[in-house]
């Protein structure tokens, strides 16, 4: 499965990606919203977003409309990763899953497994 981690760590990016790699995935990455909105413009083939909420540039909510606006006929389940419980909570609503910072590699593999079987096909 092609997916975007979409945060402003470089830690968690490159984390994310070596996890993500070495259960088969295709990590792609993005350091703010604005990035992410530039990525999904240019790569027809993400199959998921892992989305952290804050962000500079543009945060995940502001990131989330823009991107629901802009694609309303395609839709590319987004995982919220956030330590901010009560802003997690709020973003349930518009996100496909939320997982809590730190990330829980065990519950995030779970999560994927999840999507992964859902997930439309990758398609040239």
């Amino acid at each position: 499965m092609r997916i975007l981690i979409v945060d402003d760590s470089p830690e968690i990016r490159n984390l994310l990606s070596l996890v993500l790699r070495a259960v088969g995935h295709e990590p792609v990455t993005a350091a703010d919203g604005a990035e992410a909105l530039k990525v999904i413009e240019n790569d027809k083939f993400i199959q998921l977003i892992l989305l952290d909420l804050n962000m500079p540039v543009m945060n995940g909510a502001d990131f989330l409309k823009e991107h629901r606006a802009r694609n309303p006929s395609t839709h590319i389940p987004v995982i919220v990763m956030s330590a901010d419980e009560s802003e997690a909570r709020a973003m349930a609503g518009e996100a496909d899953d939320v997982i809590p910072k730190p990330i829980d590699l065990p519950v995030l593999s779970a999560h994927l497994q999840a999507f992964a079987a859902q997930a439309r096909p990758a398609s040239n």
